[in-house]
């Protein structure tokens, strides 16, 4: 090659390794590569599957082999949590699992040999969702968006960017996860929205989701869950082949096509485990079969909304990620007053009568004002609001954040208590004039539940029970932070 065209490849090679790196850190968070092995004489093998960090429901554990021309693998044994699921001696190199509901700390191991006698193994550690594991004291966790001056959500940040406050101390994060992360999402929707069949758009939101977070709609009598469930178990083409021991020396016979006895009765066996699964937990399934449950249409519901808040509220007993409540109204615009009536500036929203007392308020009195984030709903909310304000603060106490999507014109009246229980659990409330732009507040919400921080902290006082004071800012002015301002302790 010519000298005079070495200095023209160095700027052009400078400029592709920068742009490499920008892509790199301009791209969303990936997953890790695939864990290979160690090579053996030229046989390695990577574990291309799974590839998320967080294991739940069913999985396929898959290898691909690096291996010299004149060998041939002989064998392959896929284990779980130190138990041995299959032993392949043919291709496809894989192995079905399923891992429950619960995203919990796995260990996938797989081990080959080859006919010539060189060996590899490959090892993965999934994340467990519940970050008290192995916690040397009491830990909390919060979820936060945060967002640009344009309403953006704010990727790429890390934990040094964040001040965290307890009842005004500072707290350390002890632990911090960004990105797409496990969630109980329990969707409540009002009987109004129902009736008018948001089924086409809820699904839509729904397969947006990441498949480690887990759905539920509260106050659905039949548990489409349960259905729902089963829909994959019946499709699903388990090849487990034993279930033995990691000391249980394989059984060398058990070749691929002898499969009349011990595989179909560990097939059985794994049904079996699968099904016991569903039932422990019948109403949380991934989003995507929740979608897919939604084909038959929804009941009109039957509990009223505060009932089912309060049942969502339920939900999340033994949950062990972050919580999250979704509540679909309908609002209404303000009631016209009555012929003849004044319609001044202090007759209140909806159908119920001012109280009685002077029209104007006395000397010194503030008279009517916003309902302030920090003064309970109950104080100052309409009878017709009581019931929904008793089932948010049952989502509250959950430890859950709460998103609202109000359906209705813009003059239309949102309780203020749905802003306020919004505001203090981290959530948003998000506007769709009509049914037809249900779509656009879901996506925004899948965007958010997409790009969320997660922060733990161990706490001042975890033993005094009651409401704690939270604050959590960025270092950046121009950032805005969406994260709870209150926690109930226990």
């Amino acid at each position: 090659m010519p000298d005079r065209d070495v200095p023209a490849r160095i700027p052009v090679a400078g400029a592709a390794l920068l742009a490499i790196l920008f892509a790199v850190a301009t791209a969303s968070p990936a997953f890790a590569a695939a864990p290979r092995s160690k090579d053996d004489r030229g046989f390695s093998i990577a574990l291309v599957s799974p590839s998320d960090p967080y294991l739940t429901g069913r999985q396929t554990l898959k290898i691909e082999a690096i291996i010299p021309r004149a060998d041939a693998i002989e064998e392959v044994d896929f284990f779980v949590d130190g138990r041995l699921l299959l032993v392949a001696q043919g291709e496809p190199y894989s192995c079905d699992h399923d891992f429950g509901s619960d995203i919990r700390r796995h260990v996938v191991e797989v081990r080959a040999l080859t006919h010539e006698g060189r060996r590899a193994k490959v090892s993965f550690v999934s994340r467990s969702v519940d970050v008290t594991e192995g916690a040397a004291g009491a830990v909390a966790t919060i979820a936060a968006v945060v967002r640009n001056a344009a309403g953006r959500p704010v990727t790429l940040l890390g934990a040094s960017d964040f001040v965290l406050t307890e009842d005004g101390e500072r707290r350390t994060i002890v632990h911090f996860t960004a990105g797409p992360s496990p969630a109980s999402l329990a969707l409540v929707i009002d009987a109004r929205i129902r009736s008018e069949h948001p089924e086409a758009a809820l699904a839509s939101f729904l397969r947006e989701l990441p498949d480690h977070q887990a759905a539920a709609i509260a106050g659905w009598a039949d548990k489409p869950g349960s259905a729902a469930a089963a829909e994959p178990q019946a499709d699903s083409k388990a090849d487990v082949k034993a279930d033995r021991k990691p000391d249980a020396k394989p059984d060398a016979k058990a070749k691929p096509d002898a499969k009349a006895g011990t595989e179909s009765d560990t097939k059985k066996a794994a049904n079996t485990d699968a099904k016991a699964d569903t039932n422990a937990s019948p109403v949380w399934v991934p989003p995507a079969t929740l979608a897919a449950a939604m084909r038959t249409g929804l009941p009109e519901g039957a509990g009223s909304l505060g009932a089912d808040l309060a049942a969502a509220a339920r939900l999340f007993d033994n949950r062990r990620d972050p919580r999250v409540l979704l509540l679909v109204i309908a609002v209404a615009p303000p009631a016209a007053p009555e012929a003849g009536s004044p319609a001044g500036p202090e007759a209140p929203a909806g159908p119920t009568a001012p109280p009685p007392g002077p029209k104007t308020p006395p000397p010194g009195a503030k008279g009517p004002l916003p309902v302030p984030a920090e003064q309970k709903p109950s104080q100052t909310a309409p009878a017709e609001d009581e019931p929904l304000a008793a089932g948010l603060e049952e989502a509250l106490r959950a430890k859950a954040t709460v998103y609202v999507v109000a359906v209705g014109p813009g003059e239309a009246r949102v309780p203020p208590v749905l802003r306020e229980t919004a505001a203090r659990s981290g959530g948003q409330v998000l506007l769709a004039p009509d049914l037809a732009a249900l779509p656009q507040a879901l996506h925004a919400l899948s965007e958010a539940l997409r790009n969320r921080y997660l922060l733990t902290f161990m706490p001042g006082e975890p033993g005094r029970a009651g409401w704690h004071a939270l604050d959590l800012a960025v270092r950046q002015p121009d950032l805005a932070v969406q994260a709870p301002k209150t926690l109930a302790f226990p």
